[in-house]
């Protein structure tokens, strides 16, 4: 895949569900922002789409309790997104999925990675309601393991994508052209933290008794045991699959949790080239910024007037 290089210097709702999770759902779609739908998405609309990774416990509000700043009082995506970007020109989703990495979690907890991304497309990308399909500007952003689920979404996306010309029916030739369209209209993705490379997922997996004590591991860090072979091919199908002019910035964690550096910089910049940061962070806090004024969340804001303006 070709990166496209930066044409600039960076400077300093209601739910929608689908199956299985949260009173029965295992898939839900938060609009963060605006509450509610004022119009259609249009060419100049951003739609940024954050996805949380491993859940400790019982993954209770997730989605939202993931991307709130140091102090817990602001779920910024929310809050101070629109102010910075403009309230018009925004919408701002937050995708819910079961990815309970403890074995006390709620029952029927997902188990394997490639289902996540594949039941993401077909609840959520292709479905009529988030019109994720229309010619918009879209930027998807995940903590750690919510980027291991943007690479699995975007690959299951692509492989349906190229059914189109096979497709049986008008159901999958619509499915398939509304995959294409998706992909196309992704214009940046952000990582935060995220384990790409299989050298560091096997020592991460090694590391999360040490990281975590209190979290007895689930079927999904036991599942991930024999993947971590894969991860590499991952990361290479991931990088064949993408439009060829998407920009990846990746941030990466400088600081320890409980002794352990989680995803080292190496396995945290590995498809983002030289669009990259190190955050003054751990790995829980480094989708959490202080306030409007850290380095990281004014870098995010460039990145994205980048992906508005071209």
């Amino acid at each position: 895949m070709r990166v496209r290089m930066l044409s600039r210097s960076f400077r300093h709702g209601p739910k929608m569900r689908t199956s299985g999770g949260e009173g029965g759902e295992k898939y839900i779609a938060k609009r963060l922002w605006p509450e509610q739908e004022a119009r259609p998405p249009t060419t100049d609309t951003l739609t940024v789409i954050f996805f949380h990774g491993l859940q400790m416990l019982d993954g209770t509000d997730t989605s939202e309790t993931t991307w709130k700043n140091r102090s817990g009082t602001v779920c910024w995506p929310q809050v101070w997104l629109p102010e910075d970007l403009g309230k018009e020109r925004v919408r701002v989703l937050s995708m819910s999925y079961d990815s309970i990495a403890s074995c006390w979690g709620i029952p029927g907890q997902t188990e394997n990675l490639r289902a996540i991304g594949s039941d993401l497309v077909e609840k959520f990308i292709t479905m009529s309601g988030w019109k994720l399909y229309q010619n918009q500007k879209i930027v998807l952003v995940g903590h750690s393991f919510g980027g291991l689920v943007i690479k699995s979404l975007v690959l299951e996306a692509s492989s349906r994508a190229k059914k189109i010309d096979n497709a049986r029916d008008k159901l999958e030739k619509k499915n398939s052209s509304n995959c294409k369209n998706f992909l196309e209209n992704i214009k940046g993705i952000v990582f935060y933290g995220v384990p790409h490379s299989g050298t560091s997922i096997a020592q991460y997996l090694k590391d999360f008794d040490r990281a975590f004590p209190k979290v007895q591991p689930g079927d999904l860090i036991r599942n991930l045991q024999p993947f971590q072979n894969d991860m590499e091919q991952l990361s290479v199908d991931f990088e064949e699959a993408v439009n060829q002019d998407i920009i990846i910035y990746a941030f990466a964690e400088q600081l320890k949790y409980n002794k352990v550096l989680v995803v080292p910089w190496a396995s945290a910049t590995q498809l983002s080239r030289n669009h990259n940061m190190s955050l003054d962070a751990n790995h829980i806090d480094i989708c959490k910024p202080h306030s409007k004024n850290d380095e990281g969340y004014m870098k995010l804001v460039d990145f994205l007037e980048l992906i508005m303006e071209g």
